[in-house]
Order: C-alpha cells, then structure tokens, then sequence
C-alpha cells in the first residue's frame, strides 16, 4: 500500500492509498526433448482509495496498471544441428486506464518476439551469434509504464542482432609464451585481454 499525492500549484497533498493485491504464477519444463518452455501469468488489482475521488478527477483503478499480464517463452534446439537454436516468446496484456479519471481505456494486446542463436567459436573463443525479429505483428500501442506513470510509443517492428564472443584470459609463462589459462584465480603472471575479452557487435534495422 502507498501514498496517493496530488501535485498542484507545486505543492503535494494526499488523496488516498493506493491498495495491490494479486496472485503470480509460473511453470517451466521440457515439453518435448529439446522443447523448453516458460508459462507465466499475473492477475493483479491495483486499487486508488480515498474520500472524494471523483471530484479530483482520479478514478478508483489506478492509472497505467493492466489487471492481467501473461507470457510464454519457447526455446528449441535443432537435433541435428545442436549449434542451432530458435525461440519466441509471447507477451499479452489486458485493458489498462489511460487516464486518471479511468474514462481513456488502452486497449488490449499480443507482444510476439521471434528469434535464434548459432553457437560456434573464434579463434578458440565460445561465441554467439544472436538474431530476433522485435514486434513480430508490428503491434502499435503506447507503452504501459510500469515504473511510472507516463506513456511512450512503444517500438515498431525490428530485426536485432548481435555477436558476443567470450576469449579466456591467458597464461604466460617465463618465455613470453602465451597459452589458454587453464582454471584457477589469476596470480600475477596471467594477462588478460581486457579489450577483447568481450566482443559486442550490434546491428538494428528498424521498419514501421
């Protein structure tokens, strides 16, 4: 529970409390050999209470907050390609007031992410290479924001990708020889590639 303030004139008085209450539940499990898959729902209701709502224009259901939010989250790796892996998650959301006084309704919606991983190495390095296409259906609404009250257009459809490679960091021995560190703390004699240690490449196109 928590404060409900009004600012006018720049000063701050309460109206009310702000009352959550709900229940979250998830499950995860291979569904199939190579199927893993991640179900997740949240009902929640998030109520405004005080004397007199009505008259300073706020509504009883609080600004920006859905009732219901669900996702599922797929992952699936090729068996004769084990390098290979596709994914999609799905995310969806109820109604939502988009004003205070709860007369402005958002509508509903499917958020669909679509994407994959190829696993492989560089120069001995385990590395990553990461493509998802962002907003599947092109799905247009303003983003619910729930860190704060506040809206802003939520992204159109894009397509994302990145390569990550993680090179060990490497021992030297007396000669000046470089080789792979084999597993341990680092001591004094070991070097570590600090510019490339992390390789982050990133590309976005963007469509409307």
């Amino acid at each position: 529970m928590s404060a409900l303030l009004r600012k006018d004139d720049n000063v701050a008085r309460e109206l009310g409390l702000q009352r959550a209450s709900g229940l979250e539940v998830s499950l995860t499990g291979d569904v199939l050999t190579n199927l893993r898959v991640t179900a997740a729902m949240l009902w929640g209701d998030i109520k405004v209470i005080g004397p007199d709502l009505r008259a300073e224009g706020v509504g009883t259901v609080a600004f920006n907050q859905t009732r219901i939010l669900s996702s599922i989250n797929a992952s699936y790796q090729l068996p004769r390609l084990p390098a290979v892996s596709a994914d999609i998650s799905v995310f969806s959301f109820g109604r939502y007031p988009a004003s205070l006084d709860d007369v402005a309704q958002g509508a509903a919606g499917t958020l669909i992410n679509l994407g994959g991983r190829y696993r492989f190495t560089i120069a001995g390095a385990p590395a990553t290479l990461r493509l998802q296409i962002q907003n599947l259906t092109n799905l247009y609404f303003w983003n619910l924001g729930f860190g704060g009250p506040g809206f802003s257009q939520y992204q159109p459809r894009a397509v994302f990708g990145y390569l990550t490679a993680d090179f060990w960091c490497l021992d030297v021995d007396p000669s000046g020889t470089r080789k792979e560190r084999v597993d341990g703390p680092p001591h004094k004699d070991v070097e570590f590639l600090t510019l490339t240690r992390y390789l982050d490449l990133l590309l976005c196109l963007t469509s409307s």
